[in-house]
């Protein structure tokens, strides 16, 4: 699950399942918008669902 953040977007939150934080991580590294300079700052965080 991924979506832009405002309007006008500001940001962006990509949400992942059932992967490591040092996976999630590996990914960042390899994205196209951070490897082109276009995202200039990121992090990992959990994420906790409230039943």
């Amino acid at each position: 699950m991924a979506g832009a953040l405002g309007d006008p977007a500001h940001g962006a939150v990509i949400v992942f399942r059932g992967v490591s934080p040092e996976d999630v991580e590996a990914f960042a590294r390899t994205d196209p918008y951070l490897e082109a300079g276009l995202v200039k700052q990121w992090r990992v965080e959990a994420w906790n669902v409230v039943i």
